[in-house]
């Protein structure tokens, strides 16, 4: 009898899956920083270049109405995911070939009259203006990430073409907020507006990879991997929402972010540590391991009771729901498991 429940549990380990379904799971996109005012870029180039070059400015006009006519694009925001992103990828290129040669700052022998003026993507109704060619570029930059995590929200995760494509666009607007912050932030001076400073965009530079790991964890998922390779991917994705969690609570960002992000990030953090731990349990019940194999699944009811309580004002969240579902499965296997362990294996 011992041998053939022994048998029926590892059997029942290879075929226990919990799948969610990514209509029901919530991410998160980045919102687009909005232009306060227009730029006129052509007059004051134009004036520059017959002032310090030897060529007549009429030479340069069709360059700088294509520039122009790329920024109208980029600020009107155009329909279609992905026609903005190549029209801000376009734009952003052109403002690095023009600061090679014509220099945009406060300084009188310098380009002084373009001001380029953006608000903050969070809070709307701050807005900031530069003479600075690298705030016009940071901002591009952000709004680039910002329509690539839109990209992510808005593919179809159940499809195996769809989970890839939402996949590669967290990953690449996760890389241009890494540039944003890595090489232009020391260039934007100061009073920049929040959402472009390190420390925003070290939380969505967090979000945006755990998102990028979560479609690795649905993938893991839809094709029946080992539970010890979807728990460390599950682990990766609960280390990255944490990391974001803590940037969020930081002094520079106090009341910064909405609470129902900051909800948002400390359940998703919990739920996939709490899926780590019911993986692990898994691995555990296949090597008929059961002390730790209840050890864990306690592991995962206690982490995902304690989110819950800590959540009474978010209980009709995707996030909620999503754990909801995750609890349903681990306390089924913590009771079998229980009473597996006080009939056959008596371990604890």
């Amino acid at each position: 009898v011992v041998e053939r429940i022994r048998a029926k549990a590892h059997q029942n380990c290879k075929t226990v899956k919990v799948m969610t379904d990514p209509k029901s799971c919530l991410l998160l996109s980045v919102p687009e920083k909005k232009s306060a005012q227009a730029v006129d870029i052509i007059k004051p180039i134009s004036s520059y270049i017959g002032e310090n070059f030897s060529e007549h400015e009429t030479e340069a006009q069709d360059d700088l109405e294509t520039v122009q006519d790329l920024r109208t694009h980029v600020v009107s925001s155009p329909q279609g995911l992905e026609n903005r992103r190549d029209y801000l990828i376009k734009y952003f290129r052109a403002l690095c070939a023009m600061e090679l040669r014509f220099p945009i700052s406060k300084e009188k022998e310098h380009i002084h009259t373009i001001s380029f003026a953006w608000y903050d993507a969070f809070k709307t109704g701050k807005k900031t203006s530069q003479h600075n060619i690298h705030f016009e570029k940071a901002a591009i930059l952000f709004n680039l990430a910002a329509v690539q995590s839109q990209q992510g929200v808005a593919a179809n995760r159940g499809d195996p073409d769809g989970l890839k494509a939402a996949l590669k666009a967290f990953q690449e607007a996760a890389g241009s907020l890494e540039l944003l912050r890595d090489v232009l932030g020391m260039k934007v001076g100061p009073g920049a507006t929040t959402d472009i400073s390190v420390e925003c965009t070290n939380v969505l530079i967090n979000v945006l990879l755990a998102q990028a790991q979560e479609c690795v964890h649905e993938k893991c998922l839809a094709e029946d991997k080992n539970p010890a390779i979807v728990a460390k991917v599950g682990k990766q994705v609960s280390i990255f929402y944490e990391n974001a969690n803590a940037n969020v609570q930081s002094s520079a960002l106090t009341s910064y972010f909405d609470k129902a992000w900051q909800s948002h990030l400390s359940l998703k953090a919990t739920h996939f540590k709490a899926d780590a731990f019911y993986r692990s349990s898994l691995v555990s019940k296949a090597e008929e391991q059961i002390g730790p194999q209840i050890a864990r699944l306690r592991q995962a009811s206690a982490l995902l009771s304690g989110a819950k309580r800590g959540a009474r004002g978010s209980l009709n969240s995707p996030a909620v729901q999503a754990m909801n579902g995750l609890e349903g499965v681990v306390t089924a296997a913590l009771t079998k498991a229980t009473k597996d362990n006080e009939v056959v294996f008596m371990e604890l």
